[in-house]
């Protein structure tokens, strides 16, 4: 189970869950590749962005570390581009669900990957809340979840 929080305080705040599906629920077979093929191919179009042919252009990219890490100031807006460099985001990161090792996101096992990307609030630094530590929830659930928390040019 993951719980996501949201604050009336931050109006526009929304989330878009990868793949994108018509109902509350992924149901699919693990031994059917055609039950699970739209949610892959969802999957495989969200990421292309974030594949390293995409984030070439160093005027829109740069690199900002090896492992995701701490929220970074990201320097002054640039008024005659509309927006800021933005970092490189590496496939690599999202492990299991990178599609670099399995190429069906972990449907093929019955362990299908969700990507849930929040839209962004400029001016939102996300803290984490003394209840919201992992080790409250994880030691008592055997979910691996990982997050992963990069800035999106506007």
């Amino acid at each position: 189970m993951i719980f996501l929080c949201f604050s009336h305080f931050l109006p526009g705040l929304g989330l878009t869950q990868i793949p994108q599906i018509q109902k509350t629920e992924i149901a699919f077979r693990p031994n059917d590749p055609k039950s699970y093929e739209a949610y892959v191919l969802n999957i495989v179009r969200f990421l292309e962005k974030y594949k390293d042919s995409a984030q070439k252009d160093d005027m829109i990219f740069e690199d900002c570390g090896s492992v995701p890490s701490e929220l970074k100031e990201r320097g002054e807006f640039n008024n005659e581009r509309g927006e800021r460099k933005v970092c490189r985001f590496k496939l690599e990161w999202l492990g299991n669900c990178s599609g670099l090792n399995d190429e069906t996101y972990g449907y093929k096992d019955g362990k299908p990957c969700v990507i849930i990307k929040l839209n962004r609030v400029l001016g939102f630094k996300p803290k984490a809340s003394p209840l919201a530590e992992p080790g409250m929830w994880m030691s008592r659930s055997r979910l691996d979840v990982a997050l992963h928390w990069y800035e999106k040019r506007l």
